[in-house]
Formats: C-alpha cells, structure tokens, sequence
C-alpha cells in the first residue's frame, strides 16, 4: 500500500511538475508576443485557406484603413495577424485537382496582395501585415488575447469557432472588439458584435476604425453580451439540446405506431 501511496505521489509530482513547466512555457511566448506588438493595436485574423473565408477581402478592407488613416501607417502604429491555416497544398490529381488548383490560386492571390499593401505602406522595420501560417493553438490564444479587434469575414457558412475563441480568450479589463460576418447564421445571435458585410471593404475598413476608437466602457459592454452568447451556447449546451430533440423524434416516432 505504501508503494503505491508513493507512485501515486511520484505520479501527481511529475503532473504537477509538466503543468507548471507548460504554464512558464505560456509565460514565455506571451511575454515575447507582447513584446513584438508593443505601442501597436493589434488586428487579428484566423482563417482556414477556401473559397469563401473572405481573407482577399479582408486585406483590402485593412488596405483601404491604411489609406484613410495615414497617421496609422506613418507612426507604424497598426498590425493586422492574418493567420492561415492549411496553408501548404498538396499536389492532387483526379477529380479533386481542380479544387487543389483553385486553393494554390488563392494563396498566390493573398502572398500577391499582402506583398503589395506591405510594400505600399511599409517600412524597413514595419510590416502592416503578417501573414502566419498553422499557428499553434495556444499562440493563437495569446495574439487573441493582446488583440484590440478581431475580424472573422467568412463569405458563407454556419458558424465561425475562431469568432468564438476570440471572445473567450479576451481580457474583460481591456477587450477587443469583434468585427463578425453577416453572412454566418449565428451574426444576429452575437449582440455584442459588430456585423460587417465582407464584401463592402469602404464600409468594413470604417467599422474597424471605429472598432480602434471605441471607448474602453463600450468595449466591456460588448464583451458582457458575447460572453454570456458563448457559455450559454458551449459544446455540452448543443449536445443536451440534440440528445432532447432525439428523445422528442423517438416519442414521436413511439405514438405514430401506437
């Protein structure tokens, strides 16, 4: 009994032991992400590389900030993260050719766009945007976290996860602001959000300037009624609400034969 008392004491300590070297190990990349954005506001997206995550879109509405906010550029004060994941394509033949080639269009488009604005408003030791590729989670969280506005501009589709990450993983002293497409179903469940048309770059580029401007009591309002969409709207909330649906069907289902 005294052996297993102590392995399973040698077991919690090495547990113990992991937990803290991972959190030291967050402590790092933070203290380092940090320090990287220091004096800037920090725009930040992550999308996965389709047809219709809106990330050509996005650019040219940051593009379109750059040239309406000269003092931005200028004084280097602004960094859009644009994060892709799935970024390397492999080479495919047979039917899904096609959608292997379109993919490696799309990223010629964005190295071909980025480059551009980066050039058009750049300097040597500033770099409008950048562009990374497969992040880790945890970093994700981090540069969510540091982020004064993140902008999901998915051009169709049901529901977003990094939209939702972006609000858990905000700072309710000091949040960011959430710019959300229209055309995700759950847009209009986001009360706290501010519904962008992706399509329309004049109009998102003047949302994100408001979204830079908004005063720290607007930004914690907004971040009350996100939080409370996204706790009450988790994993284990959709799954009860299947599981209760199910039962319905097979009552249902049980009264029709009887």
């Amino acid at each position: 009994r005294n052996n297993i008392r102590s392995t399973i004491g040698d077991s919690d300590r090495d547990e113990t032991k992991t937990h803290l070297a991972h959190i030291k190990q967050l402590n790092l990349k933070y203290d380092k992400i940090k320090t990287e954005f220091f004096g800037k506001k920090v725009v930040v997206a992550h999308d996965k590389l389709n047809r219709v995550s809106g990330i050509l879109q996005k650019i040219s509405a940051f593009a379109q900030y750059l040239k309406e906010t000269p003092t931005a550029w200028q004084r280097k004060q602004i960094v859009l993260v644009q994060i892709v994941h799935g970024w390397t394509v492999p080479n495919i033949t047979g039917k899904r050719r096609y959608a292997t080639n379109t993919l490696k269009f799309l990223s010629k488009q964005i190295n071909k766009l980025v480059s551009s604005v980066n050039g058009m408003y750049g300097a040597v030791d500033y770099v409008p945007i950048r562009l990374l590729r497969n992040v880790d989670f945890y970093d994700r969280l981090i540069l969510y976290y540091i982020a004064d506005v993140g902008i999901v501009s998915t051009l169709k589709g049901g529901i977003d996860t990094s939209g939702l990450e972006f609000v858990a993983a905000q700072d309710e002293r000091s949040p960011g602001v959430l710019l959300y497409s229209e055309f995700l179903s759950c847009a209009t469940s986001l009360k706290g959000a501010i519904t962008i048309n992706p399509y329309d770059v004049d109009a998102v580029a003047e949302a994100l300037k408001g979204a830079l401007a908004m005063t720290i009591e607007n930004r914690q309002l907004r971040l009350l009624k996100l939080v409370k969409y996204v706790r009450k709207y988790n994993a284990k909330n959709w799954a009860s609400q299947l599981v209760q649906e199910s039962n319905k069907m097979s009552l249902v289902k049980l009264e029709n034969k009887s």
